[in-house]
């Protein structure tokens, strides 16, 4: 007999192109409403203390916090048009002749364990610069992919709006927004 896996305390939503829903159902045994705020990770540049996200993710993840990324989740500066380009400072996975796919295939296996945790991956400069030398996006094959395997994030934009509320369960059951 399979245990049944507990209802999420929050729902995560797109509400327009650029506006995500982050919301909360409250009860007064319910813990305080938390989520993971992450930007500018250049997940991808050597220098990123992965042990260190790692260990917010798990927590993240232990915990069932949502986990929102706003833009420069890549550096992606190793490519090809890049005045700065120097691919022997490469992570050694993604020194390969398909650098910008290594790079959205290695996230997607690295970020798999929090895939259920992920809500929005936003652009930055960073993708944005990739969209205009290279004609991809990396953030949206990365949502593909990590949908692909049950996610449910979204593609947010270079700039938008994450709404947060908190509904409040009353003692007749209804729920009302704060």
């Amino acid at each position: 007999m399979s245990k049944k896996k507990p209802k999420r305390p929050w729902a995560f939503s797109r509400v327009g192109k650029t506006v995500h829903r982050l919301e909360w159902r409250h009860t007064p045994k319910s813990p305080i409403a938390r989520m993971l705020l992450l930007t500018d990770l250049h997940w991808d540049n050597p220098k990123c203390r992965l042990d260190l996200l790692k260990q917010d993710l798990e927590i993240a993840k232990a915990n069932d916090y949502p986990v929102m990324v706003g833009g420069d989740f890549f550096c992606g500066m190793q490519g090809k048009y890049d005045p700065r380009s120097d691919k022997s400072s490469l992570r050694p996975e993604h020194q390969r002749m398909d650098y910008l796919d290594a790079l959205v295939e290695t996230a997607a296996e690295w970020f798999d364990p929090y895939k259920e945790q992920l809500t929005v991956l936003s652009l930055g400069n960073h993708e944005t610069a990739i969209m205009k030398r290279h004609e991809t996006c990396l953030i949206e094959r990365l949502v593909e992919r990590l949908r692909a395997a049950g996610s449910q994030c979204q593609k947010g934009g270079y700039d938008g709006w994450l709404q947060l509320r908190i509904c409040t369960t009353t003692t007749g059951g209804a729920v009302a927004g704060l």
